[in-house]
């Protein structure tokens, strides 16, 4: 859209030629040496296209792109949405400070929205209600109608959209400015438009634009008392408001002092105002422009192909804007670039890479400072660079003899003014640095080794530490070489010497040695472990009793020169230093050290550390020397192959001391919550039992890399001590159980520990384990066992009733069977046979009689019997019976012999009032004494089946020739064996047997639940 509109206004109205404005606007590339951090969508922006950048109170960045609004604290990005649309689908154009609680900010120019930050959600800002009406020159009618804070919205002959305006009282005049409108010169009182084609006041500003493409897009007011105004082609304008002059200036100028051809579009998208009142300008096509007042010129800052620190665009930079810490966002068609130029925290003195002086392939091995303040960079190829104080190349020394008078080493200034450097194969050079003149020597000495480090000890002699593992001394007062006194002391090449007294400390790649001074030879080698060689590097004094030495991989250690034991300086896993090549002590006994790519920084009464890396781009390589260099001003100086960087430890730490951490988000699984209220009102965060997966995020809002932040969290209730986090930003915590939690967390900046932060969470338990639940739980289970005691004690009563009623059933039944008749009558039957001296017949029926009255005797003390014996006291009962009858009828009992065998319990003579029954009223009625009776037993499931089937005259005639008749027998015997069986199913079964209409007998069927 922006595109678009530039577009046309610069071909429909032409490149206005260069006559039409005072002067030549003059410009100058950069002086300045600038680092850019580039992000784009590949560290999460929604889109390259950022067209507006902005910071609220609390820190956040806010970023306006083609596709929404996004929230920025330095470690990632929070999308936000419109109320009532779909994430970026109207592009954010401005972006304005509100109130504390909400940003404005503008979609295409035409509305004016507002985010809540607590409630985070964007809604149209309410108007004021009241609408001015304005007319200009050419007779259109203009409504205005308040926003708020010099923010208007502006509307043409009632008609079209509404603008977003901007609006400024300069202490005489009113102006306003609208994107599609233009620049507008208010009379408030006559409600008045003035423009640069209606200009009857002869205004210079609106006379200085009436020229085509001077159509202003916005203005900017600085506090030099200038208003700079922005057109949407080609040029621009600053107003002096004291003088009441206007300077035109154009893009044009500048492109072709860049050598660019004016046949490409270009404007200025923004202007803003620094916090040291350096005005920065972003344009399309002509990079960033820097204003200076004083000349009144511009120097220019463009991308440079395939340098990824540098400015990144591809046509245009929409907007700038520099946030707290002086740090300046562009916000272009290919991301945002951030650089800030005034953190001097880390210079590059000299850069082997680009220095022309040093041949390719050249390497940086030491550094030193002379007496007279000079700096001297010595190389592995490439001789020695001379700086002067200021850090300006002051001249360069090559030797024009040997290859290896060029591969220097070390670096070493004399009492006497010569400085010593110590090249490959034990060649010395020594310089006058006032005529640079150069004694060349190889003393035999050295053996053709290296000279890898040299130092002066308190005698005024020189040590020279070499590559095959020895020191050899000069001694000043004779001006020779001695050679070191070998023992049988494993060599290894000497890295870099502390001496101490008469001692010298030696690191190596087989640990620390101890050199008498004195005696010129190695008293001692000392290991961290006996068997663990470690490379040692750098070396320092911490105190009388301690050193500081630096290791490859292996961190840092602290030895006692005392007792010869070492100990380790426990860092996290997370910090980044497994390497120490340089270290050195502080005046306030804090302990600095290069690693890698960092300047690592230590307070060991604290144990808190600080990792300062230099800007991407400073440094390519690894630092690699063995030591600090300090200056006599206090500057620190380190070095890599190809870099030699300068800082100042003091302001390095103040400039980084200040900082706060902030809890800027909390997610359940991968659902993000909104917090922020509740952070405001100190309200905790209530979840439920099933969100307890939890992330917390937390970032200190500050956007330098400069210093690494370091986060300490702490949960309590499931974290004892504090969390080291690294500089992550955020913490997981998994699995939590239901309860009340505190999450804590801080931060180390710059080795400054910052202020606690907390959030209260909650974790609501399931039902199942609240305090109601479970006192019901308990209730019931109260009264279930309170109901299963009474349910028992029924039972028990229940079952003791049973008892009762079947005891006095069998009674009943025994009475019932014990019938004085039947009785009598076997005895008178027997009686006969006796008469008739059938003694035979009378002893057997009388030994059966016997029998059964015992078995029927014996059933009254145990209520259950045998199936076998039960069939047994049966059959006795049924030839008594047929004897008494005179054997009216035959009987037969049928059982499978399995039966007979299983020890199957059944209530005694449960079916003899049945067969007693079947016999007496059914058979003995028969008139041709045929009676026929058959009782079959069998097994269906868990039951036994008794059928007692007779021919007899069935139960109507029976009943009609006895009428006075009651079945009591049959009666108590459903009951018992109802009770018996204990269920609901139907005991007794009596079917009447007819044929052909005709009565053919009588079956019963009994069904007993055996146990």
């Amino acid at each position: 859209m922006r595109y678009l509109l530039s577009l046309f206004l610069v071909v429909g109205c032409g490149w206005t030629s260069l006559q039409l404005y005072a002067q030549q606007t003059r410009a100058t590339p950069a002086t300045g040496s600038y680092i850019f951090r580039n992000i784009d969508q590949d560290n999460g922006l929604n889109s390259n296209e950022v067209m507006a950048i902005n910071q609220d109170q609390r820190g956040y960045l806010w970023i306006g792109s083609a596709k929404g609004l996004q929230r920025y604290d330095g470690i990632r990005f929070l999308s936000c949405l419109r109320e009532g649309n779909q994430e970026g689908d109207i592009a954010v154009n401005m972006i304005f400070k509100g109130s504390p609680e909400k940003l404005l900010y503008t979609q295409s120019h035409f509305d004016l929205y507002q985010w809540d930050f607590l409630k985070r959600t964007g809604s149209p800002v309410p108007l004021s209600g009241k609408v001015d009406d304005y007319t200009d020159g050419a007779g259109n009618r203009w409504k205005l109608q308040y926003y708020r804070e010099h923010l208007y919205r502006l509307q043409k002959n009632e008609k079209g959209p509404w603008e977003v305006a901007t609006f400024y009282f300069d202490g005489k005049d009113s102006w306003m400015v609208a994107p599609g409108f233009g620049l507008f010169l208010v009379d408030t009182v006559n409600h008045r438009l003035y423009t640069p084609e209606n200009n009857p006041l002869h205004h210079p500003v609106l006379a200085g634009m009436h020229e085509p493409g001077s159509m202003i897009r916005n203005m900017v007011v600085d506090r030099h008392g200038g208003i700079w105004f922005i057109s949407w082609a080609h040029l621009f304008y600053r107003y002096n408001i004291a003088t009441r002059t206007l300077n035109t200036y154009s893009i044009s100028d500048i492109l072709h002092i860049q050598g660019v051809q004016n046949t490409v579009p270009a404007w200025v998208a923004d202007v803003m105002e620094d916090s040291r009142g350096v005005i920065w300008l972003a344009t399309a096509t002509a990079g960033l422009l820097k204003y200076d007042i004083g000349t009144n010129q511009f120097e220019y800052i463009t991308t440079i192909p395939g340098n990824e620190t540098s400015l990144q665009y591809n046509l245009q930079i929409n907007t700038i804007f520099q946030d707290r810490d002086e740090n300046i966002w562009l916000g272009t068609d290919k991301g945002i670039s951030v650089f800030n130029p005034y953190d001097n925290n880390f210079t590059v003195v000299h850069n082997a890479k680009t220095d022309t002086l040093i041949k390719n392939g050249a390497q940086i091995t030491t550094v030193i400072e002379t007496n007279k303040s000079d700096i001297w960079v010595g190389s592995w190829g490439g001789g020695i660079t001379r700086y002067d104080s200021t850090f300006h190349v002051s001249g360069h020394v090559f030797f024009k003899g040997k290859y290896n008078e060029n591969l220097i080493w070390s670096l070493l200034q004399q009492p006497g003014g010569d400085v010593w450097a110590g090249c490959q194969t034990g060649i010395l050079q020594q310089i006058d640095p006032v005529t640079l003149q150069v004694q060349t020597s190889q003393p035999a000495a050295l053996g053709h080794s290296t000279i890898r480090c040299m130092v002066h000890e308190p005698g005024g002699n020189t040590l020279l530490g070499l590559q095959s593992g020895r020191i050899v001394v000069w001694d000043t007062a004779s001006r020779q070489f001695l050679p070191p006194v070998d023992n049988d002391i494993k060599r290894s090449s000497v890295v870099s010497m502390y001496v101490d007294k008469d001692i010298c400390w030696a690191t190596t790649r087989e640990g620390l040695r101890a050199f008498d001074i004195r005696k010129r030879s190695f008293t001692a080698t000392y290991k961290p472990a006996a068997n663990y060689s470690i490379y040692f590097t750098g070396v320092d004094n911490y105190n009388d009793s301690t050193l500081i030495l630096g290791t490859e991989n292996a961190g840092i250690y602290l030895f006692n020169k005392w007792s010869g034991s070492f100990s380790k300086i426990q860092f996290h896993n997370e910090q980044p230093f497994t390497t120490a090549a340089a270290v050195r002590k502080d005046k306030d006994n804090n302990i600095w050290f290069t690693g890698n790519h960092n300047i690592g920084f230590y307070i060991p009464q604290q144990k808190q550390f600080a990792a300062y890396r230099p800007a991407k781009g400073l440094m390519r390589d690894v630092f690699r020397g063995e030591h600090f260099m300090i200056s006599r001003k206090g500057n620190w100086f380190a070095w890599s192959f190809s870099e030699v960087l300068m800082f100042n430890p003091d302001t390095l730490r103040i400039s980084h001391a200040r900082g706060s951490v902030s809890i800027t988000g909390f997610k359940v699984l991968t659902d993000l919550l909104p917090i922020d209220s509740l952070l405001q009102d100190n309200l905790p965060v209530k979840l439920s039992y099933r969100q307890n997966f939890i992330t917390i995020e937390f970032s200190d809002l500050r956007y330098s890399t400069t210093v690494q932040t370091n986060y300490y969290y702490r949960l309590d209730g499931v974290d004892n001590d504090w969390v080291h986090g690294g500089p992550a930003g955020y913490a997981n915590y998994t699995d939590l159980d239901a309860g009340k939690y505190i999450f804590h967390v801080k931060a180390s900046i710059a080795g400054h520990l910052t202020g606690e932060v907390s959030i209260q969470i909650i974790i609501t338990p399931p039902f199942w384990k609240v305090w109601w639940f479970r006192l019901l739980c308990t209730t019931m289970l109260v009264l279930a066992i309170l109901g299963g005691i009474l349910w028992y004690i029924g039972g028990v009563k229940k079952e003791s009733r049973m008892k009762q009623q079947l005891a006095q059933t069998e009674m009943m039944a025994l009475r019932a069977q014990m019938n004085p008749h039947f009785i009598f009558n076997c005895i008178n039957s027997i009686d006969a046979l006796i008469q008739c001296d059938d003694k035979y017949l009378a002893t057997v029926s009388l030994n059966k009689f016997a029998k059964l009255i015992r078995n029927i005797l014996e059933s009254s003390q145990h209520p259950n019997t045998t199936l076998s014996q039960d069939l047994e006291t049966l059959r006795l009962y049924i030839d008594l019976e047929q004897l008494r009858t005179e054997h009216a009828f035959v009987a037969e009992i049928n059982v499978e012999d399995q039966l007979l065998e299983e020890n199957y319990k059944v209530p005694s003579l449960i079916i003899q009032p049945y067969v007693e029954n079947s016999i007496l009223h059914g058979l003995r009625n028969r008139r041709d004494g045929g009676g026929k009776l058959c009782i079959t037993v069998k097994q269906e499931g868990e039951y036994l089946c008794y059928t007692i089937e007779d021919n007899g005259v069935g139960r109507d005639a029976a009943r009609r020739r006895n009428r006075t008749h009651q079945p009591y027998g049959m009666e108590l015997s459903w009951n018992r064996v109802e009770l018996f069986n204990g269920d609901d199913k139907i005991p007794v079964i009596i079917t009447d047997l007819q044929e052909n209409g005709i009565p053919t007998g009588t079956r019963v069927v009994v069904t007993v639940k055996y146990s």
